[in-house]
């Protein structure tokens, strides 16, 4: 018979523990009402179930559609790896308890078993806590036991597990409820969604149909539709946008993320949580975050079932899905995820047989010209073909005059260049900008260093020749006696004075031709006319310059004017042919940058036989222009010229568009 002191103390503690549980059970559901969210609502309870039963860690398990396991949460000691449920031992007690129905315990593994778990709660027992709705186990809560409890003990934790797994069960009921409730709300979204996707046949209307209206639907940031080209994915649309630039990053990382991960038909789920991918699957997913910086992405692959067969296996296409925030979990809303998909590849695999048909261009021009055979709207028809018919008749058979256009510019007929007779250094300028030379007038003065070294060394040798002369000629002047010695003395005078007098002729003659070279040096005035170059003094004083360079220009004002006008090389030809059958003399009318209010008038004088290539890189050839002196009114040599030459007459159309002819011809036709 035990102490009455033991048995108020196991009162106490009983009432104790009995308190514990009712605020327990009280707080799950408390929980179990005041949350919406699977995830937030299971926390909770994982929290609670591990405080009730003194456990060391737990896994929260849901049931896919699939039938298999995914961990929704976990609590585990730091340290200790969750595995996946793929495990064969776990994997057969979820299967257990969600056969059994209620509260279930496993004890330790025998040595050699699998150990999905690593650490020491391999080796302790665990609960498998189902929770069912309406006989269905939708949730498997897995807690791992500190140690080996007493029977007495594992049946009050076994009876507060079932309890609480009774509230969760509650819980997914009613979440089931607002489930369905929601579903019936997104299945009529869904009807219009599909009717929108599928009201069209054209691939690109589709696929931003997809775009826009799944992006509604859905609640996603960005909706991307992709389409099978080959082996390769090629984006076709993106909501929010109204065309797809190829070229940027984002679109090519996004098509080698479908290229990688979804070519084998597989889906993608990109959470907070990380995904196992392999390795070139991971590194096409980081590249395509880091362009995107999204938070969660899925990607599904959009299977249309071939024709003649029933199971979707031919994927046509993919659907991408960001969100740029982690409000929301990616499994939610997978229900109507999976419906959309399946929708938009049918749309799409609609789409793309439609483009295949024989013809398609074509029926498709003529499907959007039906509204012309419609008997209202004959009339307008008849109307506007009356007016084409008119119009192609005027652009055929009405004649017009034909210019070809060119640029130049304006310049006296007598003009001149002064160039460098060779390298040298200018040394004076005797002219400026503006002023009025008479032919053989000085222009410039150069000097060469070379040329004056050479001349100084010429003339010093010419003066010492001269003098070994004149000592020899003076020694042939003085008397000297008849003998053989003195008759050879003078020979040999002679001798000397003949070859000095060749060495004077010849230094004489290279005087005179550095002379000649230092006065070319002195440049005068070829014409009588007015200096055009413009700061003449500051480009050209005290600077070296090299033979052949062009120093001034001069040209003669009172005229007469000629207009040097650059053809293009590509309407040349109808000058040419405007020339041989009018004659040289083609009227020119033009006008000038300095005064575009008057119209002047010319002729063609010449025609250049070759182009020349301009700065631009463009073949032009010159055409000269003889314009009546009297008629300018204070020309300007070099003023810039916007001329037309006449080309004769022909239709309508050419005149208008012979540009647009040449082209055809060139890069069509061709």
């Amino acid at each position: 018979m035990a102490a009455p002191g033991n048995d108020i103390a196991s009162a106490t503690t009983a009432l104790t523990t009995w308190r514990e549980i009712e605020r327990l059970v009280d707080e799950v559901s408390t929980l179990a009402r005041g949350t919406s969210s699977p995830l937030e609502f299971y926390e909770g309870l994982l929290h609670k179930m591990i405080h009730a039963a003194g456990s060391a860690g737990g896994i929260v398990w849901m049931r896919t559609p699939a039938g298999s396991f995914r961990s929704l949460c976990q609590h585990l000691p730091a340290g200790e790896l969750l595995a996946e449920a793929s495990g064969k031992s776990r994997t057969f007690m979820l299967a257990q308890a969600s056969q059994h129905g209620k509260s279930l315990r496993v004890e330790p593994q025998p040595e050699g078993a699998e150990r999905p778990i690593g650490g020491d709660l391999a080796e302790s027992p665990r609960w498998f806590c189902p929770i069912a709705v309406d006989g269905e186990v939708v949730v498997v809560v897995e807690l791992f036991e500190r140690g080996f409890p007493t029977a007495r003990a594992q049946g009050k934790v076994d009876q507060l597990l079932d309890a609480l797994c009774e509230l969760a069960s509650d819980f997914q009921r009613r979440l089931q409820m607002s489930e369905l409730k929601r579903w019936r709300v997104d299945a009529e979204r869904i009807e219009e969604f599909a009717q929108a996707v599928h009201r069209h046949l054209d691939l690109q209307q589709v696929t931003y149909a997809i775009a826009n209206e799944g992006r509604r639907l859905l609640g996603w940031d960005r909706v991307s539709v992709l389409v099978r080209r080959g082996r390769s994915f090629r984006v076709e649309a993106m909501s929010g946008a109204d065309t797809v630039d190829r070229r940027a990053s984002l679109v090519r990382s996004l098509e080698h993320l479908a290229d990688v991960v979804l070519a084998t038909g597989e889906s993608l789920w990109y959470g907070e949580a990380a995904v196992e991918l392999a390795p070139d699957q991971e590194q096409a997913l980081q590249v395509f975050l880091d362009e995107s910086h999204a938070r969660s992405v899925v990607a599904l692959p959009l299977q249309a079932a071939p024709d003649g067969q029933q199971t979707p296996s031919h994927v046509v296409g993919a659907l991408v899905l960001e969100r740029f925030s982690a409000e929301e979990n990616v499994v939610q809303g997978a229900g109507c995820t999976e419906a959309v998909a399946r929708h938009s590849a049918a749309a799409v695999r609609n789409a793309l047989e439609h483009r295949a048909l024989p013809g398609f261009l074509l029926l498709n021009r003529l499907a959007r010209l039906r509204w012309l055979t419609r008997l209202r709207q004959l009339p307008l028809v008849v109307l506007a073909g009356l007016v084409v018919a008119l119009l192609a008749g005027v652009l055929a058979f009405v004649p017009m005059d034909f210019y070809v256009e060119a640029r130049g510019e304006l310049q006296p007929e007598i003009r001149r260049d002064v160039f460098a007779p060779g390298d040298g250094v200018v040394q004076a300028i005797s002219v400026d900008h503006g002023q009025t030379v008479a032919a053989g007038e000085l222009l410039v003065e150069m000097r060469q260093s070379e040329l004056d070294l050479e001349f100084a060394r010429i003339l010093g040798e010419l003066q010492t020749a001269r003098r070994q002369l004149d000592s020899v000629q003076a020694t042939r002047l003085q008397p000297r006696r008849s003998t053989d010695g003195a008759d050879l003395d003078s020979e040999r005078l002679t001798s000397q004075e003949e070859e000095l007098k060749k060495l004077v002729e010849g230094l004489e003659s290279q005087r005179q031709i550095l002379l000649a070279q230092r006065s070319e040096l002195r440049i005068l005035s070829p014409i009588t006319g007015q200096i055009l170059s413009w700061e003449v003094r500051q480009t050209l004083e005290a600077r070296p310059v090299q033979r052949g360079q062009r120093l001034l220009t001069i040209a003669d004002p009172q005229g007469p004017w000629i207009l040097e006008l650059r053809v293009p090389d590509r309407d040349i030809g109808y000058v040419l042919t405007a020339q041989a059958a009018q004659g040289l003399a083609l009227p020119v009318s033009f006008l000038l940058a300095t005064d575009p209010a008057t119209q002047y008038r010319g002729q063609v004088e010449q025609v250049a036989r070759a182009p020349e290539t301009n700065e631009d890189q463009q073949a032009t050839v010159l055409v000269t222009v003889r314009v009546p002196s009297d008629q300018l009114r204070q020309p300007r040599p070099g003023a810039s010229v916007l001329a037309k030459v006449y080309c004769g007459r022909r239709a309508a159309g050419f005149v208008w568009f012979h540009d647009l002819l040449e082209a055809w011809q060139t890069y069509i036709l061709f």
